[in-house]
């Protein structure tokens, strides 16, 4: 943990100053956390709290941290603040962290069993019914007799996603407990949950194409109404093919990202949770 002042990004930081979530460090304060360039930091300023992505390492040691406009002004953090730093970003039990608003972690895992990873990185209030979801399909998954393992962070706060929603914890390391804890083994399948503002659910990443076919036509069947099913990559914005993605970076083989539009992960999580059980059951 580190006391510092909040600085503007400087003239031709572009890595951090056109991101949200973004910051960068100054030797010093890198060291003094034991963190990287990609690793996450939680930054605190009394009243808040929220993380960001350490885009770099930065040159003066007299600026120990810079901070995106997009970042602090989504989030009411001063210029000129002066924040506590941490490197490890979930601070609370869940029940706390629901009443203050801050982040959670949850991890439900034996430390050996490499079967099935079922995992959403931004559950809570950033994108609501994720956590709900993975929870409902590791349960189900385990009372078919699966080996399985859950890894959820909930984050909280109406202002949940400027604060939460910080990209790559895959790339970190020490910043997520429960992260490194089933990061230790690759799994037989992986699968994440995910909402995303757009008028169709995809199901994504790098598993086969056979795989995310089958689950998006089983979606379809369960859930009917008007609503829309992709699984050809070519017609998704996020697609979860990136190797850094932990959902493929923990498979053998690929693993599978469900981007549910809002209303699905509002109101008909339980039957995509039970579309994605049934296709495992007759896969694996």
């Amino acid at each position: 943990m580190v006391s510092v002042k909040v600085f503007k990004p400087r003239s031709g930081q572009d890595a951090v100053r056109e991101k949200r979530w973004a910051c960068s460090l100054s030797p010093r304060c890198a060291s003094r956390l034991g963190v990287s360039a990609n690793d996450h930091v939680r930054i605190e300023d009394g009243e808040k709290a929220l993380c960001c992505r350490v885009r770099e390492i930065h040159e003066k040691d007299e600026y120990p941290l810079r901070v995106s406009e997009k970042t602090r002004d989504s989030t009411g953090l001063e210029h000129h603040a002066e924040v506590t730093v941490r490197k490890q970003i979930p601070g609370e039990s869940y029940m706390k962290a629901r009443r203050t608003g801050d982040l959670a972690e949850t991890v439900w895992d034996d430390l050996k069993q490499s079967q099935i990873l079922v995992y959403a990185p931004h559950g809570g209030d950033t994108e609501f019914g994720t956590d709900d979801a993975a929870i409902r399909l590791y349960r189900k998954l385990q009372n078919s007799g699966f080996d399985c393992s859950l890894w959820a962070l909930h984050g909280f706060n109406p202002n949940s996603f400027a604060r939460w929603h910080v990209s790559k914890p895959g790339l970190t390391s020490g910043c997520y407990p429960g992260l490194d804890q089933i990061s230790d083994r690759t799994y037989d399948l992986v699968v994440s949950f995910h909402v995303q503002s757009k008028g169709y659910t995809g199901t994504g990443g790098a598993i086969d194409e056979s795989f995310r076919k089958r689950v998006a036509e089983e979606m379809d069947s369960r859930i009917r109404d008007r609503y829309e099913f992709r699984w050809r990559h070519s017609d998704m914005r996020w697609k979860g093919v990136s190797d850094s993605n932990v959902v493929n970076k923990l498979a053998r083989e690929g693993g599978l990202q469900i981007e549910m539009q809002p209303i699905i992960g509002y109101k008909y999580r339980k039957k995509a949770v039970e579309s994605v059980h049934s296709v495992i059951k007759d896969r694996l």
